[in-house]
């Protein structure tokens, strides 16, 4: 099987380099490794002159998301003595792994550098809240992982508090005691804990935007999550209350509830004469029609071709005048705005329908698409195995006055007065028998990412891919903690699967067996010792961190939901 899956992925490149040339079509990736290919050639050293005649300097910012390919071309082209190139970058951030991103590549590219230079003071966060960051990552020999990505306390920019006095304390863990939520004293259950953490989240956030002395506005907040489906929870959560919400996700917007609306009303409308399809389209949210009225229509004539009448106006209007104008008319015939905003999470729905009409006449205009070709690229999109496209991604709902709901990934380089994260627990195991790390080469000892379908090294591989899996873990935990100004809350507890978390390491390993990750199973290791600690020793390191913090953070106790015992 690893045999048929090795030779299916040199056919697969061979044959898709060849289908690409064969079309003329050429992605951004496959242009980097012609520009590559070129430099390398003995015929490169024009095009590298010709490059270098135009750009003496080059500066390459967020340096740390690069790949080996980036760094060659970049080397290769400004690596003379009548050229500079500054590449500028923070490795603790490096968090784009998913996309491609090396960070073995900034690693290496930051050890052949002749002169580097640090930016030691933070102009963004308080200084308390600088001080719980540093004793937070403070608190174990190597917080990253990989040695060779050092933490120097952060020094801030600003000397003074901001005079706000909303908050003694700048940090805040919360910690979830099993000894109080589960039974016969064993770790709490991922999807209890996800629940009460989410339900703690948005009680505390009613609480700091109604009855402090000096409230923090809704939008002044953030709730940072790892997964959409996370996101999701706590904007439930935060609408069952009456907490404006808005979510900033990575999803994509063919794959939400109104995409299948839209398409069953598009499908009423270009078959105006259907009566099955209409009453399809009729039961859409959008159009909100009861099950009494689609019932009473089959007898009522005149309520029927009252509707029947409707949408072979909107048919009319569409082949007349194009897609959008007749969405508009749908729009204010139907009082689709009106009716999508008396939900929940009405904006929510209504953006999501606005950004599909955008797109939908876009394609129509750059296609030439008449209503047939309309539905078909429609249902083409709906597919969840069509390829995916950056601007289809979904849009943030445009409040301002509500609290962010973001994901980690998605929250590099803003910031937000006050950050919750309640869920940087995931565990760094991994499961599947096909596992990605970076293996050393033999010839110059660089890091080559590596893929490992099954190879007689799998069990030793895995521990590496686990490990880097840590490493990586942690750095978004990095990110997700400074994106804050003033105020931040943690969540952590004894909860399953969490042992070998970003979390657990920080916290807790301070006394664990120290282990080299090239080599030894730190996730092992690190899950035995955690999973070994009691409720109230993991408290007694909490309260240990909170004393070596000055007082920048405090260890509390989960808050309960009030509706709850």
């Amino acid at each position: 099987m690893v045999w048929l899956k090795t030779q299916l992925f040199d056919y697969a490149s061979s044959e898709l380099t060849a289908r690409k040339t064969q079309k003329n079509i050429q992605f951004f990736d496959d242009l980097l490794v012609l520009v590559k290919k070129a430099l390398a050639a003995k015929s490169g050293n024009p095009l590298a002159k010709a490059i270098r005649q135009k750009y003496r300097a080059a500066l390459v910012d967020e340096f740390q998301d690069t790949d080996n390919i980036q760094y060659e071309i970049f080397s290769r082209l400004f690596s003379t003595k009548e050229s500079l190139l500054f590449m500028i970058g923070d490795p603790k951030q490096a968090i784009y792994g998913f996309r491609g991103a090396d960070i073995f590549s900034y690693l290496k590219a930051a050890q052949h550098a002749q002169a580097k230079f640090t930016l030691p003071d933070n102009w963004r966060s308080e200084p308390a809240l600088i001080s719980a960051v540093n004793t937070i990552f403070s608190n174990v020999t190597d917080p990253f992982i990989l040695k060779e990505i050092p933490f120097e306390n952060a020094q801030p920019g600003k000397n003074e508090f901001s005079g706000s006095t909303r908050t003694k304390t700048s940090l805040t863990i919360w910690y979830l005691d099993s000894r109080a939520h589960a039974q016969l004293n064993k770790p709490i259950t991922k999807t209890e804990s996800l629940r009460l953490i989410g339900e703690a989240v948005a009680d505390e956030i009613c609480r700091i935007i109604t009855t402090e002395s000096e409230p923090w506005l809704p939008g002044d907040i953030a709730v940072l999550v790892r997964t959409n489906r996370q996101a999701q929870l706590v904007k439930g959560y935060l609408s069952a209350r009456s907490v404006p919400a808005v979510l900033y996700s990575t999803g994509n917007v063919f794959d939400s509830h109104e995409a299948m609306e839209l398409e069953k009303i598009l499908l009423g409308i270009s078959a105006p004469s259907n009566h099955q399809y209409i009453k399809a389209a009729l039961a859409m949210d959008m159009l909100g029609a009861r099950g009494e009225e689609l019932f009473s229509a089959e007898s009522d004539i005149l309520q029927r071709e009252y509707r029947l009448a409707a949408f072979h106006q909107y048919f009319q209007v569409w082949r007349r005048s194009g897609l959008m104008a007749m969405f508009r008319t749908l729009l204010t015939r139907e009082k689709i705005r009106q009716r999508l905003l008396a939900f929940f999470d009405g904006e929510r729905r209504l953006t999501n329908l606005l950004h599909l009409a955008e797109i939908l006449h876009q394609e129509s205009v750059k296609r030439n698409l008449g209503i047939t070709g309309v539905l078909k690229w429609l249902a083409e999109q709906r597919n969840v195995e069509s390829p995916r496209f950056e601007e289809h991604q979904l849009r943030l709902e445009s409040d301002e006055r509500a609290v962010k709901i973001v994901t980690i990934h998605k929250s590099k380089g803003l910031q937000y007065p006050v950050v919750f994260c309640p869920y940087g627990w995931e565990s760094s195991f991994i499961t599947g028998n096909e596992i990605i790390f970076h293996q050393q080469d033999k010839a110059d000892g660089s890091q080559c990412l590596t893929l490992d379908l099954g190879s007689d090294s799998y069990d030793l591989n895995l521990i590496h891919a686990q490990n880097e899996l840590l490493a990586e873990n942690v750095r978004l935990l990095y990110v997700a903690l400074t994106r804050a100004k003033s105020k931040c809350y943690l969540a952590w507890g004894r909860i399953k699967s969490a042992d070998s978390s970003a979390l657990a390491y920080l916290l807790h390993g301070s006394d664990c067996p120290k282990m080299d990750y090239r080599s030894e199973d730190l996730i092992a290791a690190l899950n035995k010792h955690v999973r070994g600690k009691s409720d109230k020793e993991r408290i007694d390191d909490l309260n240990q961190l909170a004393d070596k913090s000055g007082g920048s953070i405090e260890v509390l106790a989960l808050p309960r939901h009030a509706g709850r015992v």
